[in-house]
């Protein structure tokens, strides 16, 4: 008999709820899924075993369930690596900090990490992206400011010259002839 509830994932799994599959679920994770047939029990499967072309893209709600615990990461050339011995310092350990931060914030606004977040490849690619036109506008705005305060570096060195012409000029129209 097919039931309407969600059950508890299987131990090292964590349920997702009501999350949008657009064309997949995130890598490692089981899905609540039931064969065609309505006497079949639903079951947790592997997100791999589903066939998901059976469903309009985003327009199924589902429950999924992620792994509780990310394995090692794997370096391809030079497989898992231990990890850092020693404590980050200077300009590291800012930015270390700024990192851990910035991961708090996220979480609050978000609920997730970027990790566990499941937005397809060509979502993180657009967000890297109009991050990037952010930078290049900061950029371009501190540059702008720098310029307006101290000048633009070209405009400065020009004027130097000027005023070293001048000086060999006067000195010139001094001296005897």
């Amino acid at each position: 008999m097919n039931t309407m509830t969600t059950p508890t994932p299987p131990a090292g799994y964590k349920l997702v709820k009501g999350e949008g599959i657009k064309d997949s679920v995130p890598e490692g994770a089981l899905i609540w899924s039931s064969s065609q047939s309505l006497e079949d029990e639903p079951e947790w499967v592997p997100s791999g075993r589903v066939c998901m072309s059976l469903y309009a893209p985003g327009q199924l709600t589902a429950h999924y369930a992620i792994p509780e615990t990310k394995p090692e990461p794997v370096i391809p050339e030079i497989g898992p690596q231990p990890p850092i011995e020693t404590e980050p310092s200077g300009v590291e350990a800012e930015v270390c900090r700024d990192i851990s931060e910035r991961q708090r914030k996220g979480v609050a606004k978000y609920g997730t990490t970027v990790a566990d977040n499941p937005l397809e490849l060509r979502e993180w690619l657009q967000h890297a992206y109009e991050e990037t036109l952010d930078k290049a506008i900061y950029l371009k705005r501190a540059i702008w400011q720098l310029s307006k305060e101290n000048g633009d570096g070209l405009e400065r060195a020009i004027e130097l010259l000027r005023e070293e012409k001048r000086k060999r000029d006067s000195a010139g129209a001094t001296s005897p002839a």
